[in-house]
């Protein structure tokens, strides 16, 4: 005879089955009233949704716009409750009232780590690619303990990384991070989270590069940019009209660029100046 418990156990996985705590709805936005997110976020619920599939095809047809989430609850819940759950938000329709508006028959989520990443089709190359970065979780919930990136992954991203900073020039880590922080959230998470020694190593790197290739000048005095020396005594970098404190080329900062400073910027307007290598200038000659 079976012990006392495991009968238990096997009553308590009949009343479990076919329920669960985590599920995957499609949404339809078309059908959805626009604050559709604000209005599951507002029942308190943990989730997650994606980015918006508009590129996705079924059988040569384009499928119609829908976003993939998951809803998290404290407490497991059957297909009907999620269903119930839905239907109080949206409302019900079809022939017989029994579907709710703007979403399809919710599914039990078997696997956290490859739903969210299907949010992006991420492991599937021959579908159309989302940005994982447009993956978004609401009140607590971090999608990004769900999107683990292989070792290849990593590697690809990494050198993406590098090129970027290559290709702009980047000597300073809080120039990088401020570049990225919108534009490539997936690149910022990384450097945040992960890759900050590495990639503040590789700017210092580069930084150190370009001093090294222009060797020692005859005068004691090392250039580093047009007109502009760092005096390897002090750390200061000179030029013709008097020192230039741009962190990257030098050590001494005593004086503040006077780009820096409100006349200066006007006397560098009016033509009238001023050191040749500076952020300001930089960025006044580029416009």
């Amino acid at each position: 005879m079976p012990s006392a418990s495991k009968s238990k156990q096997k009553q308590y996985d009949k009343k479990r089955a076919g329920r669960t705590r985590n599920w995957v709805a499609i949404g339809y936005p078309d059908d959805l009233p626009p604050d559709w997110k604000s209005m599951i976020t507002g029942t308190g619920i943990q989730w997650i949704c994606g980015p918006l599939h508009d590129r996705d095809f079924e059988e040569g047809k384009p499928k119609k716009n829908h976003y993939h989430t998951i809803l998290k609850f404290s407490a497991v819940k059957t297909q009907k409750q999620v269903m119930d759950f839905l239907g109080d938000l949206f409302g019900w329709g079809g022939n017989a009232g029994t579907s709710v508006v703007g979403f399809a028959e919710v599914e039990v989520v078997h696997s956290m780590v490859g739903s969210v990443r299907y949010f992006a089709h991420l492991d599937n190359p021959e579908k159309a690619q989302y940005d994982p970065g447009q993956i978004v979780g609401y009140n607590g919930m971090d999608p990004e303990e769900y999107l683990r990136r292989s070792q290849a992954e990593v590697r690809e991203m990494t050198i993406e990384m590098e090129e970027y900073i290559e290709a702009h020039n980047i000597i300073e880590l809080c120039d990088f991070a401020r570049a990225i922080r919108y534009e490539h959230p997936d690149w910022y998470t990384l450097l945040s989270t992960r890759m900050t020694y590495y990639f503040n190593s590789f700017i210092r790197s580069r930084r150190g590069a370009r001093l090294d290739a222009v060797g020692q000048a005859s005068d004691g005095l090392q250039p580093v940019a047009d007109g502009y020396s760092v005096d390897t005594e002090t750390g200061e970098a000179v030029g013709p009209e008097g020192p230039c404190c741009r962190p990257e080329w030098s050590t001494a900062k005593e004086d503040p660029c006077p780009c820096d400073d409100p006349e200066g910027k006007e006397a560098l307007e009016a033509g009238e100046y001023i050191c040749g290598d500076c952020r300001y200038c930089k960025m006044t000659d580029e416009e």
